[in-house]
């Protein structure tokens, strides 16, 4: 299987995903939601751009040399004939760039630099200013792998993306539910909810057992607590399947069913579950292995611009199955832990 494979562009329900596929889905790379920070200018240069030379500033600003010079005014105090009684005229000079008696106020100071031209020393930077970067646009200092969101790794002082896992290709992601809404019972246990009727279908598509124990689901809005953890001793054959839930209980049908293991997702995370908190917007799901290496990547409505678009009424699923193209599922709505043919693994 390639290294990486994304669904790219809109689909519109029907079968077929092919290059769209390759921009959506990648095994073992990071999805479109980790875009490559454009390159910056160097940050003197943005801001000598956005600035006029000082000089120049100085010389073209209004008012500079306007009106008689200080010693303009008699000894005594007298106006000059028609002149406009200045209330505020002093026979001391008037300040540097304060306008002639009888000209308009200047609103800026010739001298000043332009508003926003460049943060004061120890401001905070503008994000609109051309010397301010971007979020992001240099990887998080970090002392440790806990200073690194999105299960990175801290590595030489920097939060590292995670590399390809020697799995990647080998366990894939062939099934995902991201709107548990859906019309019928995904887990079977009788009642229809948005959370616990969420699933992903894993598939091992090589030749010898896959050993999951510690292994990860991740997804980006809450970064830094696992949607799953698969247990210690959790082993997947070749060819066989396991299917995690958002939550519910997965029905006595299921559990039956020859060739796949059926999970309930255990976000650590105290306060709430929200199972595997597929955002129906937009997300990314990975699955990282033990050692925090990316297995696959699902990027899917707004997360990117050629993802998937979120299907509210069906299933994603490779057609042909572990090896195809992600598709609206063409047979019914969904078929968590089996062939899309409702054939056994």
């Amino acid at each position: 299987m390639a290294a990486l494979l994304l669904a790219g562009g809109c689909d519109d329900g029907g079968g077929g995903g092919g290059a769209r596929d390759a921009a959506a889905t990648s095994d073992g790379a990071a999805g479109d939601a980790r875009v490559a920070d454009a390159a910056l200018p160097p940050a003197d240069a943005a801001v000598d751009a956005a600035l006029p030379p000082a000089d120049a500033a100085v010389d073209a600003g209004p008012g500079r040399d306007a009106g008689p010079p200080p010693d303009a005014a008699s000894a005594d105090g007298a106006i000059p004939d028609g002149a406009v009684p200045d209330a505020t005229r002093t026979d001391a000079a008037p300040p540097d760039g304060a306008p002639a008696d009888g000209a308009a106020p200047d609103a800026a100071p010739a001298d000043a630099a332009p508003p926003d031209a460049a943060p004061a020393d120890g401001a905070t930077p503008d994000a609109t200013l051309p010397d301010a970067a971007p979020p992001d646009a240099a990887p998080a200092e970090c002392a440790r792998d806990a200073d690194c969101l999105g299960f990175r790794r801290c590595l030489e002082g920097v939060c590292a993306e995670p590399e390809p896992s020697p799995l990647a290709g080998v366990v894939v992601l062939n099934e995902i539910l991201i709107d548990g809404a859906a019309d019928e019972d995904a887990n079977g246990d009788g009642d229809i909810d948005r959370t616990d009727d969420e699933f992903v279908e894993l598939v091992n598509a090589g030749d010898a057992a896959a050993d999951l124990s510690g292994w990860l689901l991740v997804e980006t809005d809450l970064l830094g607590v696992p949607r799953h953890v698969f247990p210690e001793g959790t082993r997947l054959a070749p060819g066989e399947a396991i299917v995690v839930f958002g939550g519910g209980t997965p029905s006595e049908a299921l559990e039956a069913l020859p060739g796949v293991t059926f999970a309930v997702a255990n976000a650590a995370d105290p306060a709430f579950s929200n199972g595997l908190n597929l955002d129906d917007a937009g997300d990314v799901l990975r699955l990282l292995d033990a050692g925090w290496r990316e297995v696959f990547t699902f990027a899917y409505g707004d997360a990117c611009a050629a993802c998937l678009p979120t299907l509210a009424d069906r299933a994603y699923t490779r057609d042909p199955d572990v090896a195809g193209p992600f598709v609206p599922h063409p047979v019914t709505v969904f078929s968590p832990g089996t062939r899309l043919d409702g054939t056994s693994f």
